[in-house]
């Protein structure tokens, strides 16, 4: 089990309940590293559900589990990698699950320990997409608006 602070299990709590009170029953985590000014984006197979989207490493928070230790399985089975840290909460995005339930996605930003050797099991490729970059890659709106707090819209 990963160690939680006794105030990052209050914001868990937290976020949990706000989800309960807007109906949702169906929970995902997702975990975003970067590195030298790159996200790490994993995309999912062409005949999966949402095929060919660039997502973060993450998943369904399975019953009963933590969102800590749901992260840390999550990233581990997307990537190979193992999570060392649990940094801020980014905020959520709310979709529709390939089965049918409204899915409440939970992001947070993590740190990984090296090697970062990345092995996909759920996805076909992976990137390490920087900010000028990311128009190369299909994302969806709500990947993109959690991406802007890491790299706000410059004016020129």
């Amino acid at each position: 089990m990963f160690h939680d602070s006794k105030r990052r299990v209050i914001q868990y709590l937290s976020i949990f309940e706000e989800a309960r009170r807007e109906g949702v029953r169906s929970y995902g985590v997702s975990g975003i590293i970067i590195r030298d000014e790159k996200v790490l984006l994993v995309r999912r197979r062409e005949d999966d559900f949402l095929g060919g989207i660039y997502e973060f490493p993450g998943g369904k928070v399975e019953e009963g589990e933590g969102l800590a230790d749901a992260i840390v399985r999550e990233v581990r089975e997307e990537t190979g990698l193992t999570v060392s840290g649990i940094g801020r909460y980014v905020g959520f995005f709310d979709y529709d699950s390939e089965d049918g339930e409204r899915r409440r996605v939970f992001n947070f930003q993590v740190e990984v320990s090296e090697p970062l050797e990345i092995q996909l099991k759920e996805h076909d490729r992976f990137v390490w997409a920087g900010e000028k970059t990311l128009g190369e890659f299909e994302l969806s709106e709500d990947i993109l608006h959690i991406l802007r707090q890491f790299w706000p819209r410059r004016e020129n």
